[in-house]
């Protein structure tokens, strides 16, 4: 039986948080994000078991349209809305920086009643049972559950592929006021039918792996399915009352997606990780058509994949919990689960320990939370049993590889987006050298503007040397 007095009981309530304005936005809330959490097995499932709050940062205007609606009068029935009024937006200001504005708001008043605070994206949609999982979790005593909205989602294909599984209802819910149930295996299907370009160009296997370290994966063969290890988790639910320092103002830098989480979670002891899209998934999507990655073969093959990912992986937009993280593999499936997946695991594992060292981080992250521990216990196991290249192995050749051997290789191969990151602090001397060394391959490789722009240079140079004058304009700079 579970000791509510020192996991913090029932009393203590779930505070609901999101940040949104506009109509588009609070239209993805209104038609699904919010029907979706009110499935049977989300927040109506919280009914007699634990209070629950809705924050929600908007404009005034926005928050009466939301009122009006018939989902939001669903929403009352089960929890407490509550209006956190976002300030005038000043002229000229980007949207993520007045949604960091909204997030302060929201977590400072969560921190100040020591709730749990649970984080609701509005272009999100939730699978049913995912309330009713965080509110086992936090009985057991979890601190902060961790899920990971991996893969991306093309905003253009999603919507067309829910209708064409039938799962789009007759009416938009905020006019019905009918949630939206659906289960991990029908979104995984739906959002593997949609793929944003961004996660498209992150498989790991395919011949134009784009090399960033942020969300690499892997084809389950013969499944619908994926085994993910990106670093995109979001603190779904956070204990406020664990956390002994909160400062808000870190998400001035890069919102929820730079240090925040690390300063606020990373002296937990009870961390949960989501690793089966049956225990919970969110679908998260976004517009195609202004955010489109080109695929670019990889010629250099694994040692090309490997060196520039290894130099993205220890680059400056990722901290030590983005990196820990990744080596938390998360298993999506429209399907039943078979010896298969642990074929690929294996196979993502080993593929990983060839570029980088494990994490020391993660057993103090669930040092205190039995469940969890147990998860990382098995990771380590299988880590242990990786069958690594010999120079892996090696602690001695591994060190001149990792020091020397591969930032020269990931700069040789990809000057461009891995100099900086190989040799820190050589960047500023020899930067200028790596410009002109991509230009120089880019040129071998045949680009028509490294050529010219080349040609160009030497015409120049020439000029320059005779005393000539050399009127030619500058042509357009290779990237």
């Amino acid at each position: 039986m579970v000791d509510q007095e020192s996991t913090g009981g029932c009393e203590r309530p779930f505070f609901f948080i999101v940040v949104t304005w506009g109509e588009r936005f609070r239209n993805f809330f209104l038609d699904y994000s919010l029907p979706s959490l009110l499935a049977p097995g989300n927040i109506p499932r919280l009914s007699g078991r634990r209070p629950a709050r809705f924050l929600i940062a908007t404009t005034p205007l926005d928050w009466e349209a939301m009122r009006r609606t018939q989902i939001f009068q669903v929403l009352e029935r089960y929890a407490e809305p509550v209006l956190l009024e976002l300030p005038p937006c000043p002229s000229g200001q980007p949207g993520w920086e007045r949604s960091i504005v909204g997030h302060k708001l929201c977590c400072d008043a969560v921190h100040d009643a020591r709730g749990y605070k649970v984080l609701v994206v509005p272009d999100t949609v939730y699978s049913d049972g995912v309330v009713s999982r965080l509110h086992e979790l936090a009985l057991a005593g979890a601190q902060a559950v961790l899920i990971n909205v991996l893969p991306r989602i093309a905003e253009e294909t999603f919507f067309v592929t829910l209708a064409e599984m039938g799962m789009l209802p007759g009416g938009n819910p905020r006019d019905t006021g009918l949630p939206l149930a659906y289960s991990g295996r029908q979104l995984v299907a739906a959002a593997l039918r949609s793929m944003h370009s961004m996660s498209v160009v992150n498989e790991w296997t395919a011949p134009h792996f784009c090399d960033y370290a942020a969300a690499p994966w892997w084809r389950v063969p013969g499944e619908v399915g994926i085994v993910t290890c990106g670093m995109g988790w979001n603190p779904i639910l956070i204990d406020h009352s664990a956390v002994r320092e909160h400062d808000s103002s870190f998400l001035d830098v890069r919102g929820l997606d730079g240090d925040y989480d690390m300063h606020t979670i990373g002296g937990l002891s009870r961390v949960y990780a989501i690793r089966d899209s049956d225990e919970c998934y969110a679908a998260s999507w976004g517009p195609l058509s202004t955010q489109r990655c080109v695929q670019r073969r990889q010629i250099w093959g694994e040692l090309g994949k490997g060196t520039a990912f290894r130099a993205s992986y220890h680059g400056p937009p990722f901290n030590w919990l983005h990196r820990a993280t990744l080596f938390l593999p998360v298993r999506l499936h429209a399907g039943p689960l078979n010896e298969k997946w642990d074929v690929v695991e294996d196979e993502v594992f080993q593929t990983l320990l060839t570029w980088l060292d494990p994490p020391a981080e993660l057993r103090g992250l669930v040092r205190d939370f039995p469940e969890a521990a147990r998860d990382i216990a098995v990771i380590e196991g299988r880590i242990a049993r990786c069958h690594l290249p010999w120079w892996r192995r090696n602690a001695t050749a591994w060190y001149v590889f990792r020091r020397f051997l591969l930032p020269l290789a990931a700069w040789l191969l990809h000057p461009k987006t891995s100099f900086c990151r190989s040799f820190p602090r050589h960047a500023a001397l020899l930067g200028g050298a790596a410009v002109l060394g991509h230009r120089v391959l880019l040129a071998l490789r045949g680009d028509l503007v490294a050529r010219r722009w080349w040609s160009w240079r030497f015409r120049k140079l020439l000029a320059d040397a005779i005393g000539r004058s050399f009127p030619e304009p500058k042509p357009r700079i290779p990237e």
